[in-house]
């Protein structure tokens, strides 16, 4: 008879499961449809895509992606933790059309992050629906939808509440070895994944979760399996953490500065933030595009389930919930930007904090506690009446009703009625003590909650931009001819979001997809180095962090951009008349939207120098150069003594055009009348091995800003490689720290035993 009874329990707990994720996936299906039907974005086809296909392209090749030759005249692609040059499950891309690639690796993620809410509700021992409404309510938020279609962004969260689920098993095992070792590949995913402030976003969230684990359960030696955990996957991510280390090491600036955290679209205003946190679903598309990455809306109904879990979690003491509670009231007031108290704090004492620019992200974090205490909610009603958390809900209502009158920023009628029925129906599942009236407006409160989470996924869906899965859809015929053409191109084009304008005007990084080398670039971190920085000081005397096209002055002199490397610049006629801007310049008759300009005083990538002057900094090469009126044209810079050449007659600099097979591999054939000191035009880094006629040469900073060498007179076989001096010591620590992880994974345990002070989930309805 027992085995019978626990035989249809298991049979009818199989079932409920197979409807969760059935429902599940039904939701997915449809955050799917918005990722492979929205437009293009601009950090689609300016930042992600193009850095993605050099990783992709290098690892097609058997190597590892280092460099990137296309923007800001060469650099650091490995260095730079957007690229996310480690991370494994850029693959899944690989055997798509570029767009396409990118959209189907972000639809796999988001499936990965709602799968794994399902699993930390179950874990938690939620009951049904609990765990499938958090899954789909975190797939369906504001919070993951403006990231659903942000490669940079979206994988490092995807894998958070996975990272959750093991750190809740370490803490709460018996033998917790093997689920260490989990930990380890998890947390190893999420820090080679992507966005720096996405880590962060992380890192806070599960340390928080962790220590109010520890204290929950007073398991205070497993602090050292987490700490374990962490230093495995940081041993298993040392290139990329040792390339960020060297970027940051020669970066312009070390820390992120205030007037970065300004802009009005990366903070989340205070007065904006109550409707902004509930969502203004009725609001359409174009409301939503206006508020930039502040679209942050957990919904009326996780707002007001969340209250219910909130005095739940603090009435039984669930430590590890309180936690997750102030972690995310911690990181509201770090959204309000730099007038928040915590956020200064956080800047100035905190390791990582003074990196992120959009304040606004950081609400992430609060949306996820919101809905995870929003599943502690629906579990607490599905075990009977809650007086106490219906009662408020109607106080918080009222308060935000009263505050709105006082000039809080409100939403429309629509919305605001919406958010009313959502609430009242919450307060009347946890009054009504009626089992069959408690089911029907449970039912109702759900049909609601979808409806209030799905019309902003379906406005994204409607928009009616173009559908387009390659970027070679994209290409237009100014950019391929370029392509074929040797030395750096400068876009001065506009702005805009189409697709089109976008990739065809080389809006850095666009130049990228057409492999059209660029000085110019667009990072805002790493990317930006003192030497990029030195190379602009020769053209104007104040630096910003904007791309080299918004800082140049008209008119652009041919000597002062030859000497760059500029050879040509594509120029978008709606700005004028190219005369006044471009005196000199030679027109090149080429199809297309936009014009090109050549520079008739280019004399190639590969410059040959016979005399030389030392000078002390990079910065003070550039500001020399900058103020020079000619007597300069023929001497080149260098910061090291013996590089300084003398020459008394026939000292005219000579120009050579360099050839490359790969990026971060660039070499040329030169003439030298005498001794000389070559430069070619890829962004100096101590990274770069340089061979003459087949023997490693000294590596010379020349002008501040570009690699050269110095030659004897004759003929010369130039070869530049990146090759690190830390690659391939960072490399076998990698592998160290992989087999270290195998090794705590696949060692067998004696006993397997799991012991928890959580209960099993159960469900009200199950027998």
């Amino acid at each position: 008879m027992t085995a019978t009874v626990l035989g249809k329990l298991k049979g009818s707990i199989s079932k409920l499961t197979a409807l969760d994720l059935s429902a599940i996936t039904i939701a997915w299906g449809f955050v799917a449809l918005r990722i492979l039907r929205s437009a293009v974005g601009f950090d689609d086809v300016t930042y992600s895509t193009p850095q993605q296909q050099i990783t992709l392209e290098a690892w097609r090749h058997g190597r590892m992606g280092l460099w990137s030759t296309t923007t800001f005249g060469g650099t650091p692609l490995l260095g730079n933790p957007f690229a996310a040059g480690l991370y494994p499950l850029h693959w899944l891309a690989a055997p798509f059309p570029d767009l396409l690639g990118t959209d189907v690796e972000m639809a796999v993620h988001m499936l990965i992050f709602g799968m794994g809410m399902y699993a930390l509700g179950r874990k938690l021992g939620l009951a049904r629906p609990a765990p499938a409404v958090m899954a789909i309510a975190g797939m369906w938020s504001g919070a993951m939808l403006v990231r659903s279609t942000l490669l940079v962004h979206l994988p490092p969260l995807a894998w958070v509440p996975w990272a959750a689920i093991l750190i809740h098993a370490v803490i709460t095992s018996t033998y917790p070895r093997r689920i260490t070792g989990a930990l380890a590949i998890v947390v190893w995913l999420i820090i080679t994944g992507g966005h720096p402030q996405s880590i962060l976003m992380a890192a806070t969230l599960l340390a928080a979760w962790a220590t109010g684990l520890v204290i929950e359960h007073k398991q205070w030696r497993r602090i050292g399996h987490l700490a374990g955990a962490g230093a495995l996957a940081l041993v298993a991510a040392a290139p990329a953490l040792i390339a960020l280390r060297h970027s940051i090491a020669v970066a312009a600036d070390s820390t992120r500065s205030e007037d970065a955290l300004r802009p009005p679209l990366y903070v989340m205003p205070l007065r904006d933030f109550p409707r902004l946190l509930l969502g203004e679903s009725r609001s359409g598309f174009y409301w939503m595009l206006g508020q930039g990455e502040r679209v942050t809306y957990a919904g009326a109904a996780v707002v007001a389930l969340s209250i219910v879990g909130i005095f739940t979690v603090v009435r039984t003491r669930r430590w590890s919930l309180i936690a997750l509670l102030l972690v995310g009231g911690f990181t509201a007031t770090l959204s309000l930007g730099l007038r928040s108290p915590t956020l200064r704090f956080a800047r100035a004492f905190l390791p990582g904090f003074d990196q992120p620019r959009v304040s606004a992200r950081w609400n992430w974090v609060l949306v996820m506690v919101l809905i995870i205490l929003a599943g502690v909610g629906i579990d607490r009603l599905r075990r009977g009446r809650a007086p106490t958390e219906g009662f408020a809900i109607v106080g918080v209502a009222i308060g935000f009703a009263l505050v709105t009158t006082l000039g809080v920023q409100g939403g429309g009628l629509e919305d605001s009625l919406l958010w009313s029925a959502i609430a009242g129906l919450v307060v009347l599942v946890a009054l009504v003590a009626h089992q069959r009236s408690r089911l029907v407006a449970a039912s109702l409160l759900a049909v609601l909650a979808v409806f209030e989470l799905a019309v902003p996924i379906n406005w994204y869906i409607e928009w009616r931009g173009p559908v387009v899965t390659s970027t070679d859809e994209l290409l237009g015929p100014g950019e391929q001819w370029l392509a074929e053409q040797p030395g750096l191109t400068l876009a001065i084009t506009g702005d805009g979001f189409d697709p089109y304008y976008l990739v065809q005007g080389m809006r850095p990084n666009a130049n990228s997809i057409a492999d059209v080398r660029s000085i110019d670039g667009y990072d805002g971190g790493s990317a930006i180095s003192r030497r990029w920085h030195a190379g602009l000081l020769q053209i104007i005397p104040t630096i910003t962090d904007f791309t080299f096209a918004a800082q140049v002055q008209y008119p652009i002199e041919q000597a002062a951009m030859a000497r760059l490397g500029v050879h040509y610049v594509m120029w978008d006629p709606a700005r004028g008349p190219a005369d006044e801007a471009l005196p000199g310049w030679e027109q090149q008759s080429v199809d297309g939207q936009f014009e090109i300009y050549e520079n008739t005083l280019w004399k190639g990538d590969a410059i040959v120098w016979y005399s030389t002057q030392q000078v002390a900094t990079p910065e003070d090469a550039g500001n020399q150069l900058r103020l020079d009126h000619g007597d300069l044209d023929e001497i080149g810079f260098v910061e090291d003594e013996s590089a300084v050449l003398v020459c008394a007659s026939e000292c005219a600099a000579e120009g050579f055009v360099t050839t490359s097979d790969y990026s971060g591999q660039r070499e040329v054939d030169i003439v030298a009348s005498r001794a000389a000191v070559v430069a070619i035009n890829e962004q100096f880094d101590d990274g770069w091995v340089v061979t003459v006629d087949g023997k490693e040469q000294q590596l010379i900073a020349v002008d501040g800003i570009w690699s050269g060498v110095a030659v004897e007179a004759g003929s010369h076989h130039i070869e530049l490689r990146y090759e690190p001096t830390w690659l391939w010591p960072s490399i076998w620590i990698m592998v160290i720290g992989g087999l270290a992880i195998a090794g705590v994974v696949c060692w067998p345990d004696r006993r397997r035993t799991q012991v928890t002070d959580e209960p099993v989930a159960t469900d009200a309805s199950e027998p």
